[in-house]
């Protein structure tokens, strides 16, 4: 073989490996990682109803927060958008866990996801998801007024 015919053979090998590689001109979304039922309308007005104390505890950050004002309960119980569904996406990680208690019993505890593409609640009984809710624009302004940044380090 010469080299003409050596130069031209791996120019094409070359060209050909480079269109089989190429990546895709559309950016896909990642699929799902969790699906949650999503929070039965008139769960949180009755749950409301039943609580006496909400405590925040946050994993990474130095803050906590909790309350046992009959007025502050129900404005926590605002925050969360219910009938909305839950799709967890690749990244999303729990940053804490919301407990709500009545009476000094532990009724509910929900984790608590707050990222720029992951704002939610999963509610959880005995350690299991019962289903889940968004966190709507009342309840990212309150965690960030609170000093929760809406991306933490990792």
């Amino acid at each position: 073989m010469t080299v003409r015919t050596l130069l031209f053979l791996a120019s094409a090998m070359l060209l050909y490996s480079c269109t089989q590689n190429a990546p895709a001109s559309e950016k896909s979304t990642p699929a799902p990682v969790a699906s949650y039922e999503e929070l039965p309308t008139g769960h949180l007005d009755s749950l409301a109803g039943l609580v006496t104390q909400i405590d925040y505890i946050f994993y990474d950050l130095p803050i906590s927060m909790s309350t046992a004002e009959p007025s502050s309960i129900q404005a926590l119980m605002s925050h969360y958008e219910p009938g909305s569904s839950i799709a967890m996406q690749h990244g999303c990680k729990s940053i804490g866990r919301i407990f709500y208690v009545s009476q000094g019993n532990h009724l509910l505890a929900a984790d608590l996801y707050f990222r720029d593409t992951c704002r939610f609640a999963v509610f959880l009984k005995d350690e299991k998801p019962l289903f889940a809710a968004r966190i709507n624009d009342k309840g990212a302004s309150f965690l960030l007024n609170a000093g929760v940044p809406l991306s933490p380090k990792e």
